[in-house]
Formats: C-alpha cells, sequence, structure tokens
C-alpha cells in the first residue's frame, strides 16, 4: 500500500518503463499531485506541513513553533503576533491590517 504523502514513477529519468513503480515520500511542507508524478510546496515549506482530508490536501502552520494553525493568507504567522494585531485593531480589522504590514515589511 503505498503512504499517502508519496509520489510514484513507472519510468526512469531517460523516459524507459520500469519493471517496478517507484515510490518516493514528498519532504515535510510537500504533498503529491493529483497524477502522483511530483511533489507540490506548501507556501511556507518551512512552516507548514500538508494534512489529506476528504481527498485533498490542505497545509496548516506548524502549532509546535507557536504558528496559527490556518495561515494567514499564505504566511504563518506567530499566534503572540495575531494576538496583538487583533487586541489592537479589533479582529474585524485584522485581515486588512495583516495585509498591511506584510505589505510594508517586503
Amino acid at each position: 500500500m503505498r503512504d499517502v504523502h508519496t509520489t510514484s514513477a513507472d519510468r526512469n529519468t531517460n523516459g524507459s518503463s520500469l519493471a517496478t513503480g517507484v515510490c518516493t515520500a514528498c519532504p515535510s511542507g510537500y504533498y503529491p499531485s493529483r497524477d502522483l508524478s511530483f511533489c507540490i510546496a506548501c507556501p511556507d515549506t518551512l512552516n507548514m506541513v500538508a494534512t489529506l482530508n476528504s481527498g485533498s490536501y490542505t497545509c496548516s502552520c506548524l502549532t509546535a513553533g507557536g504558528y496559527t494553525s490556518p495561515p494567514q493568507g499564505s504566511i504563518c504567522m506567530l499566534a503572540s503576533t495575531v494576538s496583538n494585531v487583533i487586541s489592537t485593531f479589533g479582529a474585524v480589522d485584522a485581515s486588512v491590517s495583516f495585509k498591511v504590514i506584510l505589505v510594508y515589511r517586503t
């Protein structure tokens, strides 16, 4: 049985058929494409993990590192940073404030 975080290949780098298929694990922060031919990167590969749920993959931030589970857009932010922004601007304005903060930091 193939692991859910793997890709498979039935041809070598020259395009010749292999006698048997080869499964390769996707690295942390990546998940397999629908046809299992390559791994797709989460937006923040260092701070995200891909999980399979109901047949599709979702990239979530690593909460063990202090990040909020859902990304803020495509970026993992520390829970303390999210709390500070919400306490300063309020929850309703927080999403707009995050965008403004991110634009000025880049």
